[in-house]
């Protein structure tokens, strides 16, 4: 099996289009269009963002973006391929984004993500993820957990 590849791409690459899609579909899988807070595509280009794509033998299983805030900093928009999970693209994805998130002088992560999302509420605290009380921007909600780390 090759190994996981992460790198600094746009995020409006031709080849990432149908993960793109793929991601949107899974957020709303099971939650309400206003308990879905995936960015859209172009947001994820934005100068406050952070964008990196998983790749495996040359081809795109995950991606993810870290927005960078005031010392602090969001992982935003998670995704793995279901034929890629359960081979530490995942992993390498969170790992970087920290390494990212050093690197730009932030001590300190935050992430939110859904209660039915039952790989998720076991992987981030295997990382060090701690379960937080639901920060600004998001709004009050039965759907959607929210977690911390210091990096």
């Amino acid at each position: 099996m090759p190994n996981v590849t992460v790198a600094f791409e746009n995020p409006t690459n031709p080849d990432l289009a149908a993960m793109h899609d793929a991601r949107i579909e899974f957020s709303l899988d099971g939650y309400a269009p206003e308990d879905c807070f995936t960015p859209p595509v172009a947001a994820l280009g934005n100068t406050d963002m952070r964008f990196r794509v998983a790749r495996l033998g040359g081809q795109a299983v995950g991606m993810a973006a870290l927005r960078l805030d005031d010392g602090w900093g969001e992982i935003k928009a998670v995704f793995v391929d279901p034929q890629a999970r359960g081979k530490g693209v995942a992993r390498a994805l969170m790992l970087a984004l920290e390494e990212t998130a050093r690197s730009e002088g932030l001590t300190k992560l935050r992430l939110e993500t859904g209660n039915l999302h039952k790989d998720a509420l076991v992987f981030y605290p295997r990382l060090g993820w701690v379960e937080i009380p639901r920060f600004d921007p998001y709004p009050e909600n039965d759907t959607s957990i929210y977690f911390e780390k210091d990096v």
